[in-house]
Order: structure tokens, then sequence, then C-alpha cells
């Protein structure tokens, strides 16, 4: 939607148009390869390029900005099912969230009737599948019998299971003279709050004003970058100290006995909903929770160290799926 309204805006705007190579050649002079999927290759030269490549990170490859996140550690074994069935009513569309010992399910609904499901899991145990990877993600589906209710009569597409590992990463520094990373060309976290959509959405608008300003200013662009990164550094903080503890003992317990006390009920909601910018309520509020979680976490500490001490030996893990099929029957 948003690519379509860039072109009835009156932006060029290719579809199937591949950048290969970007060469810098001065802070205004950027020249792009391209390639179509026709097989037409050509240059474009550019004043200001803004990468938002996902996670194929163009620039970030190019510059070695790419770095893994030390502290966290998925991965994620998936399939596309059609015949699952949907939840009711005007919730048809919505995505569902199931947890399990090992770490938690998603259910996506995509047009024409199919589904998205699959689990991001802890390294160790994706390390323990034995056979094929189909059965390995079917067994690990049953794992939660609500879920499997909706899925047992579904049918997977292809047969073909996809494991991907290792995907949370960030960069170096989000931009320099004539450049910026915008969402995750930048950095991706962990699907589980959907937080790729608010920080690409909200540092791609302030991405825009600072191409803006720097092209009217260039004396203000390091300034405005700084701030930028800043900004995008601190919002993923906030996401970052719920996405690492979700599957911890203290954290489930505080979501499984909601309390609205200082009401910081509302500031979780809000913080899923994309509002941990700017908003200083919902900000206090959330350091209000940190602060009660701590607290928690020192009642029940032996809890709190062990899940901890799991969790960074989870981030040292290592595993590559390559986000490829690795099982087609």
């Amino acid at each position: 939607m948003l690519f379509e309204h860039a072109r009835a805006c009156g932006a060029s705007a290719r579809e199937g148009h591949e950048v290969l190579e970007v060469a810098q050649h001065a802070p205004r002079v950027t020249r792009l390869q391209v390639r179509t999927d026709e097989g037409r290759s050509y240059r474009i030269e550019a004043r200001y390029v803004i990468d938002a490549s996902g996670r194929d990170a163009l620039l970030a490859a190019k510059k070695k900005l790419r770095r893994k996140n030390p502290e966290h550690q998925s991965a994620a074994i998936f399939g596309h099912f059609r015949g699952a069935e949907a939840r009711p009513g005007a919730d048809a569309g919505n995505i569902s969230i199931y947890s399990f010992e090992h770490g938690w399910i998603w259910m996506i609904p995509l047009p024409a009737g199919v589904m998205s499901v699959g689990a991001v899991c802890r390294p160790d145990y994706l390390k323990q599948r034995k056979g094929r990877t189909l059965e390995f993600l079917l067994a690990t589906l049953r794992r939660n019998a609500a879920l499997w209710r909706r899925l047992e009569r579904a049918e997977l597409i292809g047969n073909e299971v996809r494991v991907t590992g290792n995907y949370s990463y960030d960069s170096t520094r989000m931009g320099g003279p004539g450049w910026v990373l915008v969402g995750d060309a930048f950095a991706f976290l962990d699907p589980v709050f959907s937080s790729g959509v608010y920080l690409a959405m909200s540092g791609a608008e302030h991405a825009a004003q600072l191409v803006d300003a720097a092209l009217r200013e260039p004396a203000t662009e390091v300034a405005l970058l700084r701030q930028l990164e800043k900004r995008q550094r601190a919002a993923m903080a906030r996401f970052s100290f719920f996405i690492y503890r979700f599957n911890g003992p203290i954290l489930r317990q505080m979501f499984r006995n909601p309390s609205n006390r200082w009401q910081l009920e509302q500031a979780v909601i809000s913080m899923l909903a994309g509002d941990l910018f700017d908003t200083p309520q919902v900000l206090r509020r959330l350091q209000l929770f940190r602060l009660v979680y701590s607290i928690l976490a020192l009642r029940h500490w032996r809890r709190w160290r062990a899940e901890h001490r799991y969790r960074l030996a989870q981030a040292r893990s290592q595993f590559t799926g390559g986000d490829t099929p690795l099982d087609k029957v």
C-alpha cells in the first residue's frame, strides 16, 4: 500500500529491479548498479541512498557493519498451511501467538486461505531434531493442544519446511554522509511483538525528514544521524527488555496475572502497539514495570538466576538454518 501510494504521489516506483552494487564516490554522489527481472542492467546516480533492503541488509553487509546480537539467540522452523482453522468473527485476520516449553508459536493468516505457522525456539531444542524436518515441525506444533486443534486438518503446502537461525542482529552505525539504514536493514530483534513493523515505520518517517534536512543544510547531517540512531536504539532497548525475558518465569508470571495497578497494564499495551518513542507517561510506566520485575526477580532469585544463565548460554549458541528449505517430501 505504501509503495503504491508513493507511486501515486509521483515517485519512480520500480518493481522487479534489484540493486546489485553500491559505490559511493562522494557524500552526494552514489552510483547503484541495478538489474531487472528481465535481465536488463542499468545505473542510477543518487545524492542520497536510503537502504530499506530488509534482512538482506545490502549496505550494512557491504560496509561490514552487521553484527550478531550477543544477548539474544533464537531459531525458527515454519511452513505454510492450507485449511487451518481461522479465529472466529472479526478476529479471523488477527495473528495468534501460542507458548510451549521451548519457545513460542505463531499463526499468521495470509490471503487465499493460507496460514503461516511456525515456532521460534531456542537453538538447543532445534538441534535435537532427528529424522525429517517436516516431522519435527509437526511434533513441535503438537506441543500446544489449542494450536493443534486448529491445525490438525490442515495441509502443508508443497510439504516444504524452512528453518532459519541466528536472526537477531544490528549494525554498528545507522548512517553516514549520503546514506542511512531503515528497518531491518539496520537491525532485527525478534518477531514476537512485531517490533520490526514499528521500528521500520517510525525510522523511515524520521529518515525522510533527515534526508530532506541534510540535502538543504549539509552541516546538520551528522547531528541528525546521531539523533535518529539514538532514538531507534532507545526504542529497541525498550522492546528488548520484554523480548529477552518473554519465556522467562518472572515475566510469564506477570503476563499471566495482569494488573493495572499504577496503569502498568496500559503501559505494556501501549508498548505493544508501538507507542514507545515519545510519550513520557508510557516511558515512565515502562520504567516502573521494570522496577516491579526486578522486585519479583529478587523474591524468586533462584529461578531468575537459572533462567538468566540459560538465556546467556543460548545467546552464545550457534545455529544457522540459512533461511532455506531443509526438507522437501
